[in-house]
């Protein structure tokens, strides 16, 4: 019996010296890889202790992230695909444009949710895990691989997500109000933007730097085919190489947030442009260049200088057709056309299109059809109509058809409710039977708020209280 108990009693000590040898192991491991973390966290809280700037963490945070999968996530709204470095981006065009989000069988996008983590800069090393690499190829298409970097911000520069409309964007991308800046796309390839093509939803995202392009372009998206663009600012400088006659068809569609709105119901709105946007023979607009389609653009500004050589031109669409409407917008910057067409809001409103509520002050010039709000109102294909708006914008233009308010109306189109500066001379007279010359003291009256919220329930101007506006009526949503 002893030795029977022996047996189970040294059994018993070997089992639990093997036990003890394994949990220390795992102890000695965990503790290793918790002492790693708690070395990272007081790595952290050392920079912020140290006050370190923005591009300080990133670059910590880009060195302890360098070896992941590049987008990771799976595109989910629980697990959105997340962009944390210019090598996320990249992989985000890349995968879109090798059709990746289509599903095979139906040719149809799947909806995909996307998240920007980051302000990105195509020019600063801290915005890359590692911007000398040459891993990427050659991203710009021009015969030589070099780094990274230099690929993005010469030559061609970025390949734009979606750039067909196969593989079209269909999803929400969350910006997160970063900023993606140095923004550098230099190709005579049509449809370019951040996005190629979107029939989702993109906002709350900023983009600078410089695009030079073909036809249908803008800062954030070439066309949009339906779905929204929210809460979206551009400030790269836009550039038309070429008209349409060149690419096929008659003309070409720049606009500083869409190039072209091609499918219904696409909405843009609480947009913002900046940039200076320019185009040969083009319909150019500081926030859409041709808007369509039972569309609308609403609660956006334009702030940028917008000119075309040919075709319509407006602050905020060059032109507005099929059911349209531009809602609560304001221009404040100049607006030139070499030919006919060009006003504060758009170049050309019409096919039972409306533009409301909406105001100018930028300088409005062209050859002929110049107007404070719209070159021209209505069409022999379709009416107009102007409704409570007013124009504090001078107009510069030698021909007949120029006014404060429309350069020309054609019939069954109207002007409703609307208002101009009775500083503005030289406007002509046969469309401003429709509109009312104020003085600057009546413009910056409470009486004249109210006569421009007659009738809408909504009532959306308001007193100009805190001087965004040198006194005159301004929109509610621009002071909140």
């Amino acid at each position: 019996m002893k030795n029977e108990r022996g047996s189970i009693t040294l059994f018993v000590l070997v089992s639990m010296l093997f036990f003890l040898i394994i949990a220390t192991t795992a102890y000695v491991s965990a503790s290793t890889k918790l002492q790693g973390q708690n070395d990272e966290i007081a790595r952290i809280k050392a920079s912020y202790e140290q006050d370190l700037s923005d591009e300080a963490l990133l670059q910590l945070y880009n060195k302890v992230t360098k070896t992941r999968e590049w987008l990771a996530g799976s595109g989910t709204q629980e697990d959105t695909y997340k962009i944390y470095t210019i090598e996320d981006l990249i992989e985000f065009s890349r995968r879109s444009n090798a059709g990746e989000f289509v599903e095979e069988g139906t040719g149809e996008a799947r909806y995909i949710y996307v998240e920007l983590m980051n302000d990105l800069d195509f020019k600063r090393d801290s915005s890359y895990a590692k911007a000398d690499r040459t891993d990427f190829g050659d991203v710009n298409d021009d015969g030589t691989v070099q780094d990274l970097k230099t690929e993005l911000t010469t030559g061609q520069g970025f390949p734009c997500i979606a750039a067909t409309e196969t593989n079209a964007f269909n999803g929400t991308f969350e910006g997160n109000e970063h900023e993606i800046r140095n923004l550098w796309i230099n190709v005579e390839k049509n449809n370019q933007g951040l996005f190629g093509f979107s029939k989702g939803i993109i906002q709350d995202l900023k983009a600078k730097g410089n695009i030079t392009c073909g036809v249908c372009s803008g800062g954030i998206v070439g066309i949009a085919n339906g779905g929204k663009i929210n809460n979206c600012q551009n400030y790269c400088n836009i550039t038309c190489m070429k008209s349409k006659d060149e690419g096929g068809g008659s003309y070409s569609m720049i606009g500083g947030i869409v190039g072209r709105v091609s499918e219904n119901n696409t909405n843009i709105t609480n947009c913002y442009n900046e940039g200076f946007i320019y185009g040969i023979k083009s319909d150019v607009g500081g926030i859409c260049g041709y808007l369509n389609s039972r569309s609308i653009i609403e609660n956006c500004c334009n702030n940028g200088k917008v000119k075309n050589d040919d075709m319509m031109c407006g602050g905020i669409a060059g032109a507005v057709l099929f059911e349209s409407n531009i809602i609560k917008c304001i221009n404040l910057k100049e607006v030139e056309a070499a030919g006919n067409k060009s006003g504060g809001i758009s170049g050309i409103v019409y096919r039972n299109s409306i533009i409301s509520n909406c105001y100018n002050i930028g300088t409005i010039k062209g050859a002929g059809q110049v107007g404070g709000i719209t070159g021209q109102c209505g069409a022999d294909t379709g009416k107009g109509n102007i409704l409570n708006c007013y124009n504090m914008g001078y107009i510069e233009c030698s021909s007949s058809n120029k006014g404060a308010i429309t350069g020309e109306l054609f019939e069954e189109s109207d002007i409703v409710n609307c208002y101009f500066s009775s500083t503005i001379i030289n406007v002509g007279t046969s469309p401003e039977e429709k509109a009312t010359a104020k003085t600057e003291s009546e413009m910056k009256s409470q009486s004249f708020v109210d006569l421009l919220n007659v009738g809408q329930t909504d009532a959306p101007w308001t007193m100009d209280t805190t001087n965004i506006n040198n006194g005159y009526p301004v929109l509610k949503w621009q002071t909140q």
